[in-house]
């Protein structure tokens, strides 16, 4: 079986995410083909190149062309190439859960349609997708190598942007007096939202009318509303734990280890506020685990089914209880169950959460042996 991986690669955490878990773990396992980039002008060659290889392997029959391309990016010629030779075309969508319409146009066009978060899958259904798979994101299992073995900080972490509702949840923390250290790359997040401004998500029209077609768009929309005066008075009490720094992939595996908890944001965007947020189980959700981490997460029914509950995840149903949960973690006694934990978390990504597990339930779907 190989994989056919048409991209349009570039400077960003998105791309270098993917060469790191998907391109490298499925380059390890024989499952990769080639990585065609629409960005060379030699791409719809170099695509018919790759097929006719699969076709001297004598693997045309088991293997896939799979692209994340949108409506504005995917070429209209791959359609054709892909025809020509009758290899099944898997389009897979990271985002589908807030911003599904970016694959509206071409849905249609492919074999199957992976989303990564099964809310939406109505929509793709109703424009046209021939045959749609629902899994989560997963880890490349090679992210770290050897063991857990690191001096355990009594903290509670998080690694990532600050934006939406992030903030506020990480301000109740601070307030409730948990040891907290919290990385981001981007100083200018904290800036803007103290000038009262945040990031701008709905600064146009279309994405206000597209985001009021879901219930998903509407809460994020509703959000944004509601949190624009909170985000930036929970900013004050962040200032003393904020560290800006540019950290590489392997450095950020390394905290995930060594914080005692990781403090997993899944609430989307501004939605934390909210009674009922929207939550979605994104890369960092496997990420975690797979490095030996110990995530704090808000529980979901879909989540509860990755991860056994204070055994391989710790979950909270509201803020008083994260902040309760991480004090009670992280107060210096609980090490010997931490690490129990984080090494149970591995075992179970190893066992069912890896990209290469995921791309099998793929080929299954596609009846290809």
């Amino acid at each position: 079986m190989k994989v056919i991986y048409l991209v349009k690669s570039q400077n960003s955490v998105m791309w270098k995410w993917q060469t790191i878990h998907i391109i490298s773990e499925l380059r390890e396992n024989g499952l990769l083909g080639e990585v065609v980039d629409i960005g060379d002008n030699r791409w719809a060659a170099n695509l018919r190149e790759a097929i006719e290889e699969c076709s001297k392997l004598k693997l045309s029959h088991c293997s896939i062309i799979l692209s994340f391309l949108d409506d504005k990016s995917m070429p209209s010629e791959f359609f054709d190439i892909a025809k020509e030779n009758g290899i099944p075309t898997v389009l897979i969508c990271f985002d589908n859960l807030h911003v599904p319409h970016k694959h509206k146009r071409i849905v249609k066009f492919f074999d199957l349609v992976w989303l990564t978060s099964h809310e939406t899958e109505w929509l793709f259904r109703r424009w046209g997708a021939k045959k749609v798979v629902c899994l989560p994101y997963a880890a490349n299992p090679d992210i770290v190598h050897g063991s857990q073995a690191v001096k355990l900080v009594n903290h509670v972490g998080f690694l990532g942007s600050l934006y939406g509702s992030r903030v506020n949840q990480l301000s109740y923390l601070k307030s409730k007096s948990v040891p907290l250290e919290v990385i981001t790359g981007r100083r200018s997040d904290l800036d803007y939202i103290k000038k009262g401004r945040g990031m701008r998500y709905f600064g146009y029209l279309k994405e206000v009318v597209l985001h009021s077609q879901t219930k998903v768009g509407r809460k994020l929309l509703l959000g944004n509303i509601r949190n624009r005066r909170e985000r930036s008075r929970a900013v004050d009490s962040l200032e003393n734990c904020v560290t800006v720094a540019n950290t590489s992939f392997n450095e950020m595996y390394k905290y995930f280890r060594s914080w005692a908890v990781t403090l997993n944001i899944t609430e989307l965007r501004n939605t934390g506020i909210l009674l009922r947020p929207v939550y979605k189980l994104h890369l960092r959700t496997f990420e975690i685990p797979m490095s030996y981490g110990l995530q704090l997460t808000a529980y979901t029914e879909e989540l509860a089914q990755y991860f056994k509950e204070d055994k391989e995840i710790l979950f909270y149903r509201n803020w008083e209880e994260m902040a309760d949960k991480a004090k009670f973690w992280v107060d210096g006694s609980k090490s010997s169950a931490i690490k129990k934990m984080k090494q149970a978390a591995r075992e179970r990504s190893l066992k069912e959460h890896t990209w290469t597990h995921r791309f099998h339930k793929i080929f299954k779907a596609l009846d290809l042996r």
